[in-house]
C-alpha cells in the first residue's frame, strides 16, 4: 500500500487532477476513497511530514473491495488497480450528474477521456492496431481500451 500511495503522490498530473475545483465541490462523504486519498496527498504535499496514517484509505478501499478489508498481504498491482477503479466509482456518478444537468444525458466511452476523473485522465489509454492488406487495399483497425 505504501508504494502505491507514494506512486500516486509522485505523479504530478494525477495529484493536480485530484485537486480540481469541480471534484472538490462534489458531494462525497469524507469516508469516500477520493476524500481519503486526497487528504493523504494534501498532507504530504503541503507539509514536511514524512509519515502519514493510511488507515482511512485502507478502510475506504476495504469497504468496496473485500480482499482489502482485512490484514492479509495483497498484491500491489491489485491494490493499484482497485484504487483506480474505486476513484472512478466515487467520481463518475458526480460527473454523470453534472453532464445530465448540462443536457448531455448519454455518456459514451469516448466522452470519458475528456472528463475530470483523475484515474481516467492519467491511467486510461486506447491502443490502435491496424492491419493493412496490400492486395485488396483493405484496412482493419482494432481498438483496445486499457483502464
Amino acid at each position: 500500500m505504501n508504494a502505491i500511495l507514494q506512486a500516486f503522490r509522485g505523479i504530478a498530473p494525477f495529484t493536480t487532477d485530484l485537486g480540481n475545483d469541480e471534484l472538490l465541490q462534489a458531494k462525497l462523504p469524507t469516508t469516500s476513497f477520493f476524500r481519503s486519498l486526497l487528504a493523504i496527498i494534501d498532507k504530504t504535499l503541503q507539509s514536511d511530514e514524512k509519515v502519514v496514517n493510511p488507515t482511512k484509505v485502507k478502510r475506504a478501499i476495504g469497504k468496496h473491495k473485500d480482499r482489502f478489508a482485512g490484514y492479509a498481504q495483497q498484491d500491489a498491482h491489485e491494490f493499484f488497480t482497485s484504487c483506480l477503479q474505486q476513484l472512478e466509482a466515487d467520481l463518475l456518478p458526480h460527473l454523470r450528474l453534472k453532464r445530465k444537468k448540462q443536457g448531455k444525458a448519454k455518456l459514451h466511452y469516448a466522452d470519458r477521456a475528456t472528463m475530470l476523473c483523475p484515474s481516467l485522465r492519467n491511467f486510461n489509454m486506447v491502443i490502435r492496431h491496424t492491419i493493412e492488406c496490400l492486395e485488396y487495399v483493405q484496412y482493419i483497425a482494432e481498438f483496445s481500451y486499457i483502464a
